[in-house]
């Protein structure tokens, strides 16, 4: 996956900062800026998404598939759609990328729970949007 392709953020802070270290002391949901295109249209430059913390004792099944979730790769904050686990990974892609990728427990931040976008928040946890989102990939041949 290429960060210009991600709804990608980077991480304040030194080279020698480890930023999913920074966003794991955080206990209560917080809001993370989005760029980027690869989760269009549900999510836009200049959108804030609300990311409740995955801590370790967080559940494993309470990832859904459809769910978005947050994760750090490359020192940048990702946020793709969580499609199922293969053995211990995580598979996750952007709603307009091809390629699935796999992705490490350790890499998880958070589950995305709302977007703000002109002001206005909006619930992301429905399983309306991953049925719209289901609807968008058949139109596009990607199922």
């Amino acid at each position: 996956m290429k960060p210009s392709s991600s709804a990608t953020n980077p991480i304040p802070g030194d080279r020698n900062t480890d930023p999913a270290e920074l966003l794991r002391t955080l206990q209560s949901p917080y809001w993370v800026p989005v760029s980027g295109s690869s989760m269009k249209p549900l999510l836009r430059n200049g959108d804030f998404v609300l990311v409740q913390p995955w801590t370790k004792q967080s559940e494993r099944e309470s990832l859904r598939p459809g769910m978005m979730i947050l994760f750090v790769r490359d020192r940048q904050l990702i946020v793709h759609r969580f499609l199922g686990w293969e053995s211990d990974a995580l598979l996750e892609r952007g709603d307009r990328q091809q390629d699935i990728n796999r992705l490490q427990l350790d890499q998880l931040l958070g589950v995305v729970i709302s977007r703000k976008r002109n002001g206005k928040v909006q619930s992301l946890t429905t399983p309306f949007l991953w049925r719209l989102h289901k609807l968008f990939e058949r139109d596009r041949g990607n199922l």
